[in-house]
């Protein structure tokens, strides 16, 4: 069995951007290079796979890479992102980015709708006569409604 994966993002890129990082300096103690190319690759090691460090230039593209596969919302896509890559921050930009995302402003649903309540009209014939049993001494109240009443 083969298994194939496809990152959307250019590691050779990733890498030459390091090269420029001032913020890259910050986390090299919670960092460890790779080779890749003839260039290292800085990368986070506190999961099972490690993930590249993205410098602050090229995090949003790979936001809206993943985000515009069918906009999901700002837990699951930050769950996708963080499972391949790292940089500070992540989860704060991530729950911006998603909530200022237009496709996904013009296509909310709205949970929280309140419905104006409308008249309730008797229907003629029927349920012209409400019988009512109250109980207690033995009481019990007829009411005939009158036509003009509804």
């Amino acid at each position: 069995m083969c298994t194939v994966t496809i990152d959307p993002c250019d590691l050779p890129a990733i890498c030459e951007a390091h090269k420029t990082d001032d913020e890259l300096h910050k986390y090299e103690s919670q960092l460890k290079p790779y080779e890749l190319q003839g260039s290292s690759i800085w990368c986070d090691i506190s999961t099972p796979t490690p993930r590249p460090y993205i410098p602050e230039p090229l995090r949003r593209n790979i936001f809206d890479t993943f985000h515009n596969i069918s906009h999901p919302g700002p837990t699951p896509t930050t769950k996708l992102v963080k499972s391949r890559y790292f940089w500070p921050d992540m989860d704060r930009n991530i729950r911006n980015w998603t909530k200022g995302c237009l496709p996904c402003q013009q296509h909310k649903i709205s949970r929280h709708t309140k419905t104006e309540t409308t008249p309730f009209f008797l229907p003629s014939g029927r349920f012209e006569t409400v019988h009512i049993d109250i109980i207690g001494p033995h009481m019990m109240v007829y009411t005939h409604l009158q036509p003009d009443m509804y």
